[in-house]
């Protein structure tokens, strides 16, 4: 019977021991489906988010390729007008350049001597206006055109409009 006795007190302790040894390791194995439910739920949310980021990345991609194309168009298109323009500037810089050259020929020909002897010969003073009088229709027009600029300056308030006026 002792034997029993303690053959069933080991028994019991071992029960006992082995019965806490399971509880241990349960409690541990729940703390790591716990964790790694958890660890689930984070790559989950992880995953969404990177999903989300990638959506908002590819329509990024896409409106940056469409206003790339319109910058594109834009750009040939105004390499097309600097071009027309270039021309157009350095056509009018030839023509300028030769109307320079024009004048500076001829003021070289009326500065000649034989050009102030030409125009002293050929001067006739009875053609010199010395004095102008005006028609009754032309002062009509002219106190119409002073009257109109007054107006117009009360309207607008303009000085410029009423210094015209006084000089016309």
């Amino acid at each position: 019977k002792e034997d029993f006795e303690k053959d069933l007190s080991e028994s019991q302790a071992r029960e006992k021991k082995a019965a806490e040894d399971y509880e241990a390791l349960k409690a541990a194995k729940k703390e790591e489906i716990s964790t790694g439910r958890k660890l689930v739920a984070d790559l989950d949310q992880e995953i969404a988010t990177l999903k989300e980021k990638h959506a908002e990345a590819f329509k990024e991609l896409e409106d940056t390729k469409a206003q790339l194309k319109i910058d594109r168009t834009f750009l040939a298109t105004l390499e097309k007008k600097c071009a027309v323009t270039d021309d157009e500037f350095a056509k009018r810089v030839k023509d300028r350049t030769a109307e320079i050259a024009a004048v500076e020929d001829t003021i070289a020909i009326l500065n000649t001597d034989k050009s102030f002897d030409n125009f002293e010969k050929t001067v006739n003073v009875a053609f010199l206006q010395v004095s102008a009088e005006e028609s009754a229709s032309q002062k009509e027009r002219l106190r119409r055109v002073v009257s109109t600029l007054e107006r117009a300056a009360a309207l607008t308030g303009a000085p410029e409009l009423s210094l015209l006026a006084t000089k016309a």
